[in-house]
């Protein structure tokens, strides 16, 4: 951590009773109750708080996002600091599909929370990478999983949105921003005297109907609103930046006329911008997007059927532009041990890469295994062909009659699965292969 520059700041954890205001720049310290860190750079920020990148001691990036409670007005505080904690409990949940919440403190009488830093950005950064069905369906899946463990812990998100969609190191998508989520359960939506919400949470853009009337807001808190949200925000990413009710400009424009119009159900069907768009996509948006609540898709398990997820690969499926990959050893004899794909091709001129048990050279990956013997000598084949990564089980070895494809001795795993020599595993980042009681996850450096 640099602590060398002399126009940083200082601040420490404190439970001051009246906010102070707190601004974070590159180069500040934080001195918090989970330890020392540094700000490393500006993420975001918003009407309700800003997000910053910063560094422990120990080099571990974390985001931390610092609720800017010193703009609302005193009768405001305790109702924002019991939503802020209740998004960092959402985000303890144990699930793949959300992004994780650490630490929660406050700084400058200011609540915060330190959570997992997702460096690959937001879906409306990435948004090119979705064009075709099967990167999009595989986010689909993603998002769908995501709020079906929000959902069936009693949580509506209420703000699904491609802003809080983000992806982690190997390109995951992860859903964020549940600090303005409504618990179901405990029900703390404050009431004003008309009986609606006192704020109407999430953007505009994807909020249904519902969540547009102030007499209904609170009443219909459920599911079906986080399936309109969805629906809006994959109906974006198949059109590549359209928009069902007629986008941004219109919404700033004429306001009422937009608004009616998405409590009417007059969206643009998706085929009108994508023709080719599957007719289980266009089930699923049209659904979506109803008006009425009752007759929407209800939950997240209704959408996952319809897509029948077993002709879906569960993770995304599309790699990073101009991405580099590696293997890094997660379970065997050389834990951590990153092996460099990219520097292995260029070393060799070639574009396949054998791996197997480390002996005599004889591959460009060998794999330490000293204490058992499940690794065989040519035991596996990485295949880079049209900017993909291909594995199969075996080698092609020397015989009487000229090379012969041979396969291991006791075959190769991807995610769990056997992999078939002949059509061989497509690898996306996160995949998880085995040989032996090693295991390799797949990368993006």
């Amino acid at each position: 951590m640099n602590r060398q520059n002399p126009n940083s700041f200082q601040f420490c954890e404190s439970l001051n009773d009246i906010p102070q205001r707190v601004i974070l720049h590159e180069g500040d310290r934080l001195n918090l109750a989970s330890g020392q860190y540094e700000v490393k750079k500006a993420l975001g920020n918003g009407g309700f708080g800003s997000v910053v990148g910063i560094e422990n001691k120990e080099g571990q990036v974390f985001a931390l996002k610092v609720l800017d409670l010193y703009k609302a007005m005193p009768n405001d505080f305790e109702q924002m600091k019991k939503r802020f904690l209740q998004g960092f409990k959402a985000g303890q949940l144990q699930s793949p599909y959300l992004v994780k919440n650490y630490f929660m403190g406050n700084v400058a009488g200011n609540p915060y929370l330190i959570m997992e830093y997702c460096r690959r950005g937001n879906l409306t950064q990435q948004i090119k990478e979705f064009a075709s069905e099967d990167s999009y369906s595989g986010l689909g899946i993603n998002i769908l999983k995501g709020l079906h463990d929000l959902h069936s812990n009693g949580i509506i998100h209420r703000d699904i949105k491609p802003d809080n969609v983000l992806f982690d190191q190997d390109f995951s998508p992860k859903l964020s921003d549940f600090d303005i989520s409504g618990f179901v359960r405990s029900r703390l939506t404050s009431k004003n005297w008309f009986g609606g919400a006192a704020e109407i949470w999430g953007t505009l853009l994807y909020a249904p109907p519902e969540q547009l009337n102030r007499a209904k807001s609170y009443k219909m808190v459920k599911p079906s609103m986080d399936m309109f949200a969805f629906g809006v925000t994959m109906y974006e990413t198949i059109s590549q930046g359209k928009h069902p009710f007629a986008g941004p400009n219109k919404l700033e424009e004429n306001p009422v006329e937009y608004i009616e119009k998405v409590k009417k159900g007059r969206s643009t069907p998706i085929a009108q911008y994508r023709p080719n768009v599957s007719p289980v996509w266009q089930n699923i948006l049209e659904k979506c997007l109803r008006p009425n609540p009752k007759n929407r898709m209800q939950t997240p398990s209704e959408a996952l059927v319809q897509l029948d997820e077993t002709l879906v690969r569960k993770r995304v499926r599309t790699y990073p532009t101009n991405a580099k990959f590696g293997l890094q050893v997660m379970n065997g004899e050389e834990v951590g041990k990153i092996y460099d794909l990219s520097a292995i091709r260029s070393q060799t001129g070639k574009n396949i890469i054998k791996i197997g048990r480390q002996e005599g050279g004889r591959n460009d990956i060998g794999i330490l295994e000293s204490i058992t013997s499940y690794v065989s000598r040519k035991h596996l084949t990485l295949e880079y062909n049209s900017q993909k990564w291909l594995a199969r089980d075996g080698q092609f070895v020397k015989t009487e009659n000229g090379p012969a494809w041979k396969r291991s001795l006791n075959g190769t795993a991807l995610n769990g699965k056997d992999i078939d020599d002949r059509a061989g595993g497509l690898l996306m980042p996160g995949d998880i292969i085995s040989i032996g009681e090693t295991t390799l996850k797949f990368k993006v450096l």
